[in-house]
């Protein structure tokens, strides 16, 4: 009797399984996650691996072309001159989490008016996102003054222009200031490296990015500029020795990367919009495109990984490519 109960019972139980399944095939577009059978539960007091975080960052340089060039034409452009605004529309497409400037943010001169004429026109949308450094046409306006008051606390101030931010578990960008007369020097004993060293040191972190405007390496218009060199590379030397994975710089309207070099991997950025320099060849040039604007976008990981790609203005990802943060420090 027990016996053909159980049978009845698990019939019914079979019906109505067969009956949900099939209701759940007509007309449904939902899907059904079925678990593994070997799915387990941890056991108690298991220690569960921490999920990989994630932060995407768009990075780039030499942006905006002041309102009176004869190229601006209400903002557009034309296709190898001032297309900031295109840009724009690109790095909010892209849906990033932050906004890395490599300088020369507004040109010519780094005005608030101009400024608000045509950087904010492109990039407004995303400035409280945006961590940007200033570039030499910053200073072309007495103490880089519109560049400060344009981004606020965000530019830190004009006598401490370094700062850092976090943009992901395990990770951290320092931002500073390559234009060395106007903050007190770069050299080892400057405000801006002892600040640097002392947040490399007393900070420790898996991860680094350094951003500052002038690359120390280069196979574009500045390749071998005894002058650029001069202020990169101190900084570089400080970054190096603070154990910096990764530098983005500026100035060169073009897109590099560069082969670890020390322990660091180099990207140039400046593709920003203004305009382009020509490239040639480099040692340990890896990738360069002098023809496209577009973004660098850097997808970071909190399990010490990333990957690049240059995004192009008609959405070409170009140079894709992955690596992982490994400068011991020195």
């Amino acid at each position: 009797m027990r016996v053909s109960r159980f049978i009845t019972v698990v019939a019914a139980l079979l019906a109505v399984g067969l009956l949900l399944s099939a209701c759940g095939s007509v007309g449904s577009t939902r899907s059904v996650v079925v678990l593994p059978a070997t799915a387990a539960a941890a056991p108690v007091g298991a220690v569960r691996a921490a999920p990989v975080a994630l932060s995407r960052l768009a990075v780039l340089g030499d942006i905006a072309c002041d309102p009176s060039s004869s190229d601006y034409n209400g903002g557009v452009g034309d296709p190898r001159h001032c297309r900031q605004r295109a840009v724009g529309r690109l790095v909010r497409s892209l849906d990033v989490d932050y906004v890395i400037t490599t300088g020369d943010n507004q040109y010519e001169n780094g005005g608030l008016a101009a400024y608000r004429a045509s950087y904010d026109v492109a990039l407004g949308g995303v400035r409280d996102q945006t961590w940007p450094v200033p570039g030499n046409h910053e200073y072309a306006t007495s103490g880089a003054a519109g560049y400060f008051e344009y981004f606020g606390t965000r530019a830190g101030s004009p006598t401490k222009p370094w700062r850092a931010m976090t943009p992901a578990r395990g990770w951290r960008v320092v931002l500073l200031d390559s234009n060395c007369w106007a903050v007190g020097g770069c050299d080892r004993t400057s405000p801006q490296a002892r600040w640097l060293a002392n947040r490399l040191s007393k900070s420790p972190t898996r991860c680094t990015i350094a951003s500052w405007h002038h690359p120390l390496y280069t196979a574009g218009e500045y390749k071998g500029n005894a002058d650029v060199r001069a202020v990169a590379r101190p900084l570089w030397s400080a970054a190096d020795r603070g154990g910096v994975d990764i530098v983005v710089n500026g100035h060169d309207h073009n897109y590099q990367r560069f082969a670890k070099t020390d322990g660091i991997v180099e990207f140039v950025a400046g593709t920003g919009g203004k305009s382009h320099y020509g490239l040639t060849s480099a040692p340990r040039l890896r990738y360069g495109n002098d023809e496209a604007f577009g973004v660098l976008v850097l997808t970071l990981r909190s399990d010490g990984s990333y990957r690049h790609a240059f995004v192009t203005l008609d959405g070409r990802r170009l140079d894709v490519g992955t690596g992982r943060c490994s400068n011991p420090g020195r």
